[in-house]
């Protein structure tokens, strides 16, 4: 498995004590007793992954077909 070489972010964000706990818990390498290096950033990665292939942003969405924009003014003009 290769490492990613694409441009990373540094968000800091706010996780509930008793999430972080529970996902360090399931993280931690029994040798050192402690997260395995990089996981935590590959489970947040993965998950918003999984989020963005499963809710598609309406900025992607196909623009409007003429009659489609037709049918809105004709929906506000008889309001």
């Amino acid at each position: 498995m290769h490492k990613s070489r694409e441009a990373t972010t540094e968000w800091k964000i706010a996780v509930k004590r008793r999430l972080a706990a529970q996902i360090e818990h399931r993280l931690m390498d029994r040798y050192t007793n402690k997260p395995s290096y990089g996981l935590r950033s590959k489970l947040i990665n993965r998950l918003l992954e999984d989020y963005i292939a499963t809710h598609p942003s309406p900025l992607d969405a196909p623009p409007l077909t003429e009659a489609e924009i037709d049918g809105l003014k004709q929906e506000v003009e008889t309001g």
